[in-house]
């Protein structure tokens, strides 16, 4: 009977040390995946930054081409109308 008695013990405690063991590599389980989310989130945070920033320096660009555009109508209207002040006028019959 005591031999009974000591593989029983010895059952409980393989019971404890695996038990252990599951919630162990449950609780390491559960951290890898929040590093995992946690990094992802930061990496897709960076990516939405990155093309905030893109679209702002787009933006940027558009906007002085667009004053150089507007320039450049300025001073070629300026010039067209003064052509055509200072050109011979016509009469017509």
């Amino acid at each position: 009977m005591r031999t009974f008695v000591k593989k029983e013990t010895d059952m409980y405690k393989e019971i404890i040390v695996l038990s252990l063991a599951v919630a162990l590599a449950a609780l390491v389980t559960a951290g890898a995946i929040y590093f995992r989310c946690r990094r992802i989130r930061r990496e897709k945070n960076r990516r939405i930054a990155r093309v905030l920033h893109e679209q702002d320096l787009l933006a940027r660009e558009l906007e002085h081409v667009r004053i150089e555009k507007q320039a450049f109508e300025r001073v070629l209207t300026t010039r067209l109308t003064a052509a055509e002040q200072s050109a011979p006028q016509e009469d017509d019959p």
